[in-house]
């Protein structure tokens, strides 16, 4: 774990961090210290110093107020002090408490300290788990102050060095992520250092010439990417996009430490195991980044309608070169599929009935761009396409009527559904993107439409689905079909 991302150290006597962090510089571990003090906190806000990413150990100290025992004002501090270095998403880290309250026989305080930071902190700084290093080892007396590792004895730099290697050596599931999240910072290194070299050639020249050879090649590579399309205003992302397709194939190269995730397979679910891999679908296929667009780019359609008719209106105010369809004349394409559904010819049918019309009733209408992404790229795209559909909100449905509305949604060829997903942030709400082929929109590329398009609750549908989308749109749309009697 230390080998992984920043380590931290805190605590309110720098001489009690300063063995911690001995230690971690002849096993040539980075880390930095932080001594917990109401001064440097004020510093360190009052300064805006850009806050420490990508932290995976802190090593806490527990007593941070000097009180007689560790107390609720020590964990209060230790939060705060966390939520003022991290950023808000840094990700899992691991607690291990430095602390003459805390050891590995008695880790009363240290498991207090823990469940604190679990209940006070954002889900992005939580720790997922701790272990507990006994300072008392290491102290004059049972919770004095720490001896200076200079003058500790050989015995006890060994015992001191195997606590911290203890540390490295702890093995949990998390160490598949940090593998993961190896693999693609050796990948960005690696990625680094091609473009660099190609950029400087076999002579390094002044400083200007540099810049220059790199800047050039970098906005070659946006335009490889944008084509046409690139401008001031985007080619940075261009840049961006080229280099993450870079990561992704360099990753599958690295050669990961094996963790055998299959000896989970016994472990009990908790509570129901269809909302918690909803939550990850949301994750896994969809975006909620407000700078979202180009294909796969997710619009509510009331700003549609509102950018189309607003641009492109006549003197008489009817929409040309544009098709607009009212917003319940597109609920009503999704109910009549609900009508003509035979439904049990019973109370319960009738219920079963009413509650899939309510929930398409209470369905958010959107539009997805479905522009192919040649056109996008190359500046092509005089024309926007869209496809119309709606957000159901699955929550309200029995398991029976949401079975049910599965068949209703899915026998028609030309519906296209995406996978349950949550789109609440924190309950497992059941929500599906569902989308009609015979609902294609256009509208003009042009700021003046894209400036009123507003995004829904989701953003956009990332690349693997977005493929699946365009793969079934194509299909839907280049059909020959036949004439029969």
């Amino acid at each position: 774990m230390l080998s992984q991302g920043s380590t931290l150290i805190i605590d309110d006597k720098i001489e009690d961090g300063q063995p911690i962090s001995e230690q971690l510089k002849r096993l040539y571990i980075p880390h930095l210290f932080f001594h917990a003090d109401e001064i440097e906190i004020l510093n360190f806000t009052n300064n805006k110093v850009q806050k420490i990413k990508q932290v995976r150990t802190i090593f806490q100290d527990i007593n941070l107020t000097g009180g007689a025992s560790p107390s609720t004002q020590d964990y209060d501090k230790a939060a705060t002090i966390i939520e003022t270095l991290l950023e808000p998403n840094n990700g899992p880290w691991l607690l291990v408490t430095w602390s003459t309250w805390s050891s590995e026989d008695n880790n009363e305080y240290g498991k207090k300290l823990f469940d604190h930071l679990r209940k006070e902190l954002q889900p992005g700084q939580r720790p997922y788990d701790f272990i507990s290093t006994d300072k008392a080892l290491f102290t004059i007396s049972q919770h004095g102050n720490v001896i200076e590792y200079e003058k500790l004895g050989h015995e006890a730099k060994i015992l001191f060095s195997s606590k911290i290697k203890k540390v490295l050596s702890e093995t949990s599931p998390m160490d598949a992520m940090m593998a993961w999240e190896g693999s693609i910072n050796n990948a960005v290194s690696e990625t680094m250092a091609d473009l660099h070299a190609l950029s400087t050639g076999k002579v390094i020249n002044a400083q200007e010439n540099h810049d220059n050879k790199l800047g050039k090649l970098l906005l070659e590579l946006s335009k490889a990417e944008l084509g046409q399309s690139i401008n001031s205003g985007n080619s940075q992302q261009g840049l961006i996009n080229i280099l993450n397709n870079q990561l992704s194939d360099r990753v599958e190269y690295q050669n990961p430490p094996p963790i055998d995730l299959t000896s989970y397979k016994g472990v009990a679910s908790w509570g129901d195991i269809k909302e918690w891999k909803r939550k990850i679908n949301r994750i896994l296929h969809f975006s909620t980044n407000s700078n979202s667009s180009g294909p796969g780019t997710i619009y509510t359609y009331d700003s549609f309608l509102k950018a189309t008719t607003t641009c492109y209106s006549n003197e008489s105010g009817t929409a040309t070169a544009v098709s607009i369809i009212d917003e319940q004349s597109i609920k009503n394409s999704f109910n009549n599929l609900v009508e003509a559904f035979t439904f049990d010819d019973n109370e319960q049918g009738l219920a079963n009935k009413k509650a899939l019309l309510d929930c398409i009733s209470a369905a958010s209408l959107i539009v997805v761009d479905i522009t192919p992404p040649c056109d996008h790229a190359q500046n092509k795209a005089f024309w926007l396409k869209f496809c119309g559909g709606i957000f159901i909100d699955c929550e309200k449905l029995t398991r029976k009527q949401n079975d049910i509305l599965v068949k209703v949604l899915k026998t028609p060829e030309y519906l296209w559904n995406s996978c349950p997903i949550s789109l609440d942030e924190e309950n497992y709400k059941n929500s599906e993107l569902v989308l009609n082929s015979r609902l294609v929109f256009t509208a003009i590329d042009d700021a003046n439409v894209k400036n009123i398009l507003i995004h829904a609750k989701v953003t956009k549908i990332q690349e693997q689905i977005t493929r699946d989308l365009t793969h079934w749109m194509g299909r839907q749309l280049t059909r020959p079909g036949y004439a029969y009697m």
